[in-house]
């Protein structure tokens, strides 16, 4: 038979196991602020401007994010008035992860329709002088997309447009 003092021992070390939680790990919380801060920064209501500084159009850049399975996080920002016409989402790389930018996917985005029905691919671009980047910086994205009808215009009856397009988004 156990004595009493075993007992006891044995039943304060049940209990201590049974109490204890996982340690998700030294860099778990550091991880989720650090990516919370950086998509609550860059989402909000944007005022863009053409490179001359005249006034476009509004633009609302909203965030969501899911939890995988292996407990990694897929950031999505949802762009509403893109262009002054386009909505769409598209899933953002887990930069803060690999370096601490703040770019902006834009991707490649097929058949999308502007306010008049027209089809459209926008398609993420390159500024060879390294201005405009899509990257969040103090409050202001410098975006450069290619906006093309090549698959479309003949069926959507609409001149042949591919042109690249450098916008600032200053947020309000």
């Amino acid at each position: 038979m156990l004595s009493k003092r075993k007992f006891f021992s044995l039943i304060f070390l049940t209990l201590l196991f049974i109490s204890c939680e996982k340690d998700p790990g030294p860099n778990h919380e550091q991880n989720i602020d650090s990516r919370l801060v950086k998509y609550g920064q860059i989402e909000g209501v944007y005022n863009v401007f053409d490179s001359l500084g005249n006034y476009l159009y509004e633009m609302n850049l909203s965030h969501s994010d899911s939890l995988t399975s292996n407990d990694h996080y897929i950031d999505s920002l949802h762009f509403n008035g893109f262009d002054g016409q386009f909505n769409f989402s598209k899933r953002q790389s887990d930069h803060s992860q690999y370096s601490p930018d703040y770019s902006i996917s834009i991707g490649y985005q097929d058949s999308l329709y502007d306010t008049l029905n027209n089809r459209w691919k926008i398609i993420f671009s390159y500024d060879s002088e390294e201005i405009y980047d899509n990257t969040f910086q103090n409050d202001t994205i410098r975006f450069i997309y290619r906006k093309v009808n090549i698959n479309y215009y003949l069926e959507d009856l609409v001149p042949y447009l591919d042109t690249t397009i450098k916008v600032i988004a200053v947020k309000q």
